[in-house]
């Protein structure tokens, strides 16, 4: 096979390493900060994408939707009027039922935190696959209390906690699974499927908030029927998650290594003996026993002082972001009118970020790669706030008293918010927080960066209603300047990691544990280098 090397980079080191215990000799080794090139695009046969990765993609994605889905109902239940009345809000002035909204939405965030951080246990010991079980079954309970809370708002409470604990442990595994089953070439847009199946739940969440409260009397039904179809989604991802291939990383990671093998060659549609399959195992191989090796001797502990490292300790920073989506009350502080108005806003709102993420993703991402999308969106984004922000100081619009031409406009300008942060945000940061940890931690970090974005998204969920209602202008105008300046942090932090495999992100950070591209295992498992020495040596130079 012919691999295609370029670097940028010329600060690159030459040494000689020592390697795992099953090599026989010392090997040749480089690394370096190849931070905005494509390192590795090897041919790939066509058999690899095949319905069987299609098949496993679509079911670990499923639980984007269930994220989705589960979001957009549970930040829309307080705009409900029946829902209102249920539990006793009707009398509480503005600022108080702003509070209830928030606790209901921080609750949920909470039990997201708490989900993701537990789930890093279930994903090391039981497997990627068991992780997604165990997750939509606490999911499934959480909705059943919801469902049950009829007027007693500490069972809801209860049943968001819970619910909030599925989705936090799914946002955890799906992504980590889809990451480590994907072909290099179109990882970007496999993973990706999860933000696009999440905005899928999302919109149907928010139309069906819009639908029950047009055309379902007035009644307990209103709310009872968005939280029952929150079984549908559940249910779904419990039962076709039995039939998951576990993760051949995983398996060899737990030293089933024969089945880790069997197992990627079925996912690739490929004999055992494939040279494309061999040459895959031996990265993997490799890669793993040393960093077993490492990590027998540091344990746990020292695997919390590995992600402090500064190769790692950047993409910690990089894989932290937040969203928070209290969007009828946002389209409320510009000018449109309660309940029916916000809540179709809304619903048109959650059609235009579904559309946008479907279009980034699949077309966008492994084409243009994830730098230039994350810096064109947080542009576009930016931009679009600061109107909105301009206009709320300006205009000083009036809640539920219609808009202005001007106030139209800054609705206009929501959506193109949303198609900016859709086509890049939302579903690339979950693209690289799974692709760019080394396997040793990829749980853990992938652990920390999640509960990272649900920490910022409890502390929004609780800001958000009292930063609208007494500061205005400054909630827009503080995430614009947010998304400003993540441009530069990307230009100067993130690498280019589009059609690079896992085993080779670590010397985009400069963070090396050991040489893939290694001219002496090449001999051994394939009979002859893909990339011959010269070819080392003039990159060297």
């Amino acid at each position: 096979m012919t691999r295609w090397l370029t670097i940028r980079d010329t600060s690159l080191k030459y040494n000689e390493t020592s390697v795992p215990a099953h090599t026989t000799s010392h090997r040749s080794t480089f690394q370096g900060r190849m931070a905005f090139k494509r390192v590795e695009d090897r041919p790939s046969p066509k058999e690899i994408y095949n319905k069987r990765l299609y098949t496993l993609i679509l079911i670990a994605g499923w639980g984007g939707a269930l994220f989705g889905y589960d979001s957009a109902v549970v930040g829309g239940l307080v705009d409900l009027p029946v829902f209102r009345t249920q539990f006793g809000l009707d009398d509480m002035t503005p600022k108080k039922l702003e509070f209830v909204g928030s606790n209901i939405e921080s609750t949920y965030q909470a039990g997201c935190f708490f989900g993701s951080l537990v789930a890093f246990i279930v994903v090391e010991r039981l497997g990627r696959r068991f992780a997604l079980q165990w997750a939509s079954a606490w999911f499934c309970i959480g909705a059943a209390l919801m469902l049950g809370a009829r007027s007693s708002i500490s069972l809801l409470y209860a049943g968001c906690v819970l619910s909030g604990f599925g989705v936090g442990s799914i946002s955890l595994a799906s992504p980590l699974y889809m990451a480590e089953i994907s072909p290099p070439k179109v990882r970007g847009q496999l993973v990706g499927f999860y933000e696009i199946l999440l905005q899928v739940g999302e919109c149907v969440g928010f139309w069906v908030n819009f639908g029950v409260s047009k055309h379902i009397s007035v009644s307990a039904k209103q709310w009872h029927i968005p939280i029952a179809i929150q079984f549908i989604p559940g249910g779904i991802l419990f039962i076709s998650s039995m039939f998951l291939q576990e993760t051949p990383r995983w398996l060899y990671k737990v030293g089933k290594r024969e089945e880790a093998l069997t197992t990627l060659a079925w996912i690739r549609n490929l004999s055992v003996d494939h040279v494309y399959v061999q040459e895959e195992f031996a990265f993997i191989g490799v890669q793993l026993d040393h960093e077993l090796q490492v990590q027998r001797k540091k344990g746990f502990i020292g695997q919390l002082r590995e992600i402090s490292k500064p190769g790692l300790r950047n993409r910690l920073a990089l894989g932290a972001g937040a969203i928070s989506d209290f969007a009828p009350t946002v389209f409320e502080s510009i000018g449109m009118a309660r309940a029916n108005s916000a809540l179709f806003a809304t619903g048109i709102y959650g059609l235009v970020k579904m559309a946008a993420t479907f279009v980034a993703l699949f077309w966008v991402v492994d084409r243009a790669g994830r730098r230039k999308p994350l810096m064109t969106g947080a542009f576009i984004g930016g931009l679009a706030l600061y109107y909105v922000a301009g206009y709320v100081a300006l205009a000083n619009p009036v809640r539920g008293v219609g808009s202005t031409p001007a106030g139209r406009f800054a609705a206009a300008c929501l959506y193109i918010f949303a198609v900016a942060t859709c086509g890049s945000w939302n579903g690339i940061s979950w693209i690289i927080c799974a692709e760019i940890f080394p396997l040793s931690v990829r749980a853990l970090c992938q652990a920390v960066t999640t509960a990272t974005h649900w920490i910022f998204a409890f502390a929004m969920a609780r800001a958000t209603p009292y930063m609208l209602a007494n500061i205005g202008y400054g909630f827009y105008l503080f995430f614009a300047t947010c998304m400003m300046v993540m441009i530069p942090l990307v230009y100067f932090l993130l690498p280019e990691t589009k059609g690079i495999s896992l085993e080779h992100v670590d010397k985009l950070f400069g963070y090396v544990t050991i040489t893939i591209l290694d001219v002496g295992l090449e001999e051994e498992v394939l009979g002859k280098p893909s990339l011959e020495k010269s070819d080392i040596e003039k990159a060297i130079d």
